[in-house]
């Protein structure tokens, strides 16, 4: 998303799917991409606190394969997102790059793109196998039952997110940036 030098750049951020039911715990898909794929990825079901976060960030930037000052990490203003200066501040990740992102941004967030193909994979599956879904499992509560079919459902979707699909996504976002920079207005759905 944004070259260091010669490194890459990771784009890291998360994308929550309700379970069937609408009370409940969430599952949350959180993730980073480059422009050569997708660098790592976990889900989660419940919360994820500003601490789970920075963990996160932690165990993404240690898988990374780029000197850590040709990284640069972009995320937006989420509250989940506070407190993570000090994880690029710590002497582990010494020259690790931390970039905010302007509110209400998500047209030049490229992991967005990305999550709408790991959806877009999840909703024909889940469309082509809504009985399974609805006939709970033997010994499990339908809660359970389905939120074990929706995390099936994430790991089925997740391997779409291929490194072509984040490399058109960054490159579709980069066109938008010498606008951006002119402060013009976007032109939406390009």
């Amino acid at each position: 998303f944004l070259r260091r030098s010669q490194g890459r750049s990771r784009r890291g951020t998360r994308c929550c799917v309700k379970a069937a039911t609408s009370r409940g715990p969430n599952v949350h898909v959180i993730g980073a991409i480059c422009q050569t794929g997708l660098v790592f990825w976990e889900r989660r079901r419940g919360s994820f606190l500003k601490e789970d976060c920075a963990e996160w960030l932690r165990q993404a930037l240690r898988r990374s394969d780029e000197p850590y000052d040709q990284l640069a990490v972009v995320c937006d203003n989420a509250p989940v997102h506070a407190g993570l200066e000090r994880v690029v501040e710590e002497d582990e990740f010494a020259g690790v790059l931390l970039i905010r992102s302007a509110p209400y941004s998500a047209p030049l967030n490229p992991i967005e793109e990305c999550w709408s193909v790991m959806k877009a994979a999840m909703k024909r599956e889940m469309a082509a196998s809504f009985t399974e879904m609805m006939e709970t499992a033997p010994g499990l509560t339908q809660q359970e039952h389905r939120l074990r079919y929706l995390e099936s459902k994430i790991d089925d979707a997740m391997p779409r997110i291929t490194p072509l699909v984040c490399l058109r996504s960054c490159n579709h976002v980069q066109r938008h940036f010498a606008a951006c920079m002119a402060l013009t207005d976007l032109a939406m759905g390009e």
